[in-house]
């Protein structure tokens, strides 16, 4: 049996992972794991950008833009309960 931090590590690493980029299907990954009030502090932009939707279009948006954008590598992950961080 796995335990809480185990299991909310393993999807912060499968979004790590299978969210971003130019990874087909991103967006039904992001749409299964992101929750509706999700908030992101996005370092380009003023404010933060919230709600999944809008932060899926910023993303859609983002790699139309940069077509060859590169995945994210994740080089640490930690978890406590409900808490997850990584580094990529």
């Amino acid at each position: 049996m796995t335990t809480l931090s185990e299991q909310n590590k393993a999807i912060a690493l499968r979004f790590g992972k299978e969210a971003w980029g130019n990874v087909p299907g991103w967006d039904r990954v992001w749409e299964e794991l992101v929750a509706e009030d999700f908030v992101w502090y996005f370092c380009g932009s003023p404010e933060p950008i919230r709600g999944s939707k809008a932060c899926q279009e910023f993303y859609a948006g983002l790699y139309r833009g940069f077509p060859d954008i590169q995945l994210l590598t994740v080089e640490h992950a930690i978890a406590e309960g409900d808490k997850v961080a990584f580094r990529t």
